[in-house]
């Protein structure tokens, strides 16, 4: 029956400058269910020692040399060491999240060059302020669970900064997801954070997902972007459809609130921002809000209030946002820090993924020159003046639908319900062994492709190192990540997958 209900087909596709593509296609014939996975499991020593290669790496990459890297695992980011408590007499930013306190005072020590490393072992050289007490037992707390390795050549004077302080978050390999959990079909699914100016917030953690995320009915991740989203009712259904937040209703706090009736990425008394703030009106990102003496801004990450600062002015994490409310609503004292979602058209989805651009609906192909723009993709760059643009998360995402060439990864449904899946392998640029080796699409070329597969939508997906299809418990395409090392082939560790169930047949293993 596997092979019944699933099909896969390679081509090799010439292009007259002589390149040449490779393309694969799994086609999973209904009844099926498509599933969202978020915070893929991974042994801690292997997710750890895997991370710190991979930015050991990205330093050298940076210019520094004989680097350091302090890499653990970090917590849920509803995980406090306190009970969260209000205080509208205190107007400084305030962490609720352990992974803000630890990275803060982790990465604080490093700037002050108050950070050593003894056999392997992170250590604060000398404890002078209530900070570095604090860096301190954080350090021991780590390395007593077992959650923190060192890499690279330490010492008393180790050369790394604070961007080399990294907390990882619930990252796993897909083929392991597919093997051990016996799923025909796992691909890799949405964007998340991995450049370093990516996570450069103390509330941000490495390998975080961003993007709407349902599973079961249950929205996971809230859609930070007006990005399409691929979305699957009870009932086997699929839609593709642009989605913000400002399709959101939130509880928290106590009570509900309706995005639609709020500001975004404006002042007001009710206001959300995301790091698309100040893009429209400036052609630059901005990482706070404005000062706002009458509000409290609450910084959420996914379903955590992760910290507030009363008056405005709060830092805007690139997989976050701010909810902006009036004191007056407001009252001092303990709260539950957990942030739940739902359509505030009452709308209900068994699932569902965001990513973008979307390339087909209706049959017909959607992508063209303004799309990135209206799906609100900024790239990072220094502006005219000198100032640096951290942009908008993929902070590397090229700004063109025609002359990018990269791996990349297309989902969609055709018109008699089936699942197409649109694999198109590529290598890092530099990476080539020779000039067989695929040279991977444009999102244009991607579009054309799903167009021709006879979809009825489809969404592009996280590409480029990242991508990954597990076809009956083997890749299907070789992955671009070769870090360096040509022929050596790297998977990926991504913290969501799409996978795929036969419905009647629940038990099967490879």
């Amino acid at each position: 029956m596997l092979y019944d209900k699933t099909s896969y087909t390679r081509s090799t596709i010439q292009r007259d400058d002589g390149s040449q593509l490779m393309v694969g296609e799994v086609v999973v014939k209904p009844p099926y269910c498509f599933e969202v996975h978020a915070g893929l499991s991974e042994s801690r020593q292997l997710k750890l020692n895997d991370t710190a290669h991979l930015q050991l790496l990205k330093a050298i990459a940076r210019g520094i040399s004989e680097p350091t890297v302090v890499v653990w695992d970090a917590f849920p980011q509803t995980e406090t060491f306190a009970v969260p408590r209000l205080d509208l007499a205190n107007s400084g930013l305030v962490r609720l999240s352990k992974n803000a306190c630890i990275t803060h005072a982790l990465r604080s020590a490093v700037r002050r060059q108050n950070l050593a490393v003894h056999r392997g072992r992170p250590k604060v050289k000398a404890i002078q302020t209530e900070e570095d007490r604090q860096a301190g037992l954080y350090l021991e707390m780590l390395t007593a669970e077992q959650r923190l390795i060192a890499a690279g050549y330490g010492g008393d004077t180790p050369n790394f900064t604070a961007s080399q302080v990294v907390a990882v978050g619930g990252v796993g390999f897909p083929s392991r997801h597919a093997k051990e959990r016996g799923y025909p079909v796992v691909v890799n699914a949405s964007y998340f954070l991995f450049e370093p100016e990516d996570f450069e917030s103390d509330f941000s953690v490495y390998g975080e997902p961003y993007g709407l995320h349902i599973h079961q009915g249950e929205i996971k991740l809230p859609p930070l972007f007006a990005r399409s989203a691929l979305l699957f009712t009870r009932g086997g259904g699929a839609a593709l459809r642009q989605v913000s937040l400002r399709d959101m209703t939130i509880s928290c706090l106590g009570r509900e609130w309706d995005l639609q009736r709020f500001s975004l990425n404006a002042a007001g008394p009710y206001a959300v921002f995301n790091r698309y703030y100040g893009v429209v009106e400036g052609c630059r990102t901005r990482g706070t809000t404005e000062r706002n003496p009458g509000n409290v801004d609450f910084i959420v990450i996914g379903n955590a209030i992760v910290g507030y600062k009363v008056g405005g002015e709060a830092e805007i994490p690139h997989n976050g946002f701010v909810l902006s409310l009036p004191k007056e609503e407001l009252q001092s004292g303990e709260f539950d820090p957990v942030v739940k979602y739902r359509f505030t058209t009452g709308e209900e989805f068994g699932e569902g993924i965001q990513c973008g651009p979307g390339l087909v609906n209706d049959g017909e192909i959607v992508l063209d020159h303004t799309t990135l723009t209206k799906e609100q993709f900024f790239r990072k760059r220094h502006h005219c003046d000198g100032s640096w643009d951290a942009g908008v998360v993929p902070t590397d995402y090229a700004a063109d639908i025609n002359r990018t060439r990269a791996a990349r990864i297309a989902i969609g449904v055709g018109f008699s319900g089936e699942l197409v899946i649109l694999a198109v392998e590529a290598v890092n640029r530099g990476m080539e062994e020779d000039s067989r080796e695929s040279s991977g699409v444009t999102l244009e070329e991607l579009a054309r492709l799903a167009h021709a597969s006879g979809c009825r939508c489809v969404l592009n997906m996280d590409g480029g190192g990242s991508a990954n299809i597990q076809y009956i418990f083997g890749h299907l395409i070789r992955g671009a990540d070769r870090r360096g090392l040509p022929g050596v082939i790297y998977e990926r560790m991504v913290p969501s997958v799409g996978v795929v169930r036969l419905l009647g047949m629940e038990d099967y293993s490879c």
